[in-house]
């Protein structure tokens, strides 16, 4: 199919998953230490998530609704947003992240 357009990616992009049919995640290194995570509409407008500060992010997964996004860092740990507004570890030792369809 054709390319779609995220727009202006802020950071250096980590990762990207589809949250559902018309929401796209992307993980990306805001600042040294600091990740964010953007929630593209396609055809509507991006939301910027909680900062991720002090984690070092290396994949993002998506499932459904914005609140069931996963984050893994380089350590293991699944972290899961909360309330809207923080990152909170949920999981250890994991080594990827997956999406059931």
């Amino acid at each position: 199919g054709p390319s779609i357009v995220l727009g202006n990616i802020q950071g250096e992009p980590i990762d990207v998953a589809w949250v559902d049919s018309s929401q796209v995640a992307t993980l990306e290194s805001a600042s040294p230490g600091v990740a964010q995570v953007t929630v593209y509409t396609l055809g509507g407008p991006s939301i910027k998530l909680a900062d991720l500060s002090g984690v070092d992010v290396v994949s993002l997964s998506g499932a459904n609704t914005v609140s069931q996004i996963r984050v893994l860092s380089s350590s293991g740990q699944i972290y899961t947003l909360r309330g809207g507004s923080q990152w909170q570890a949920s999981g250890t030792n994991i080594s990827a992240l997956a999406v059931q369809q």
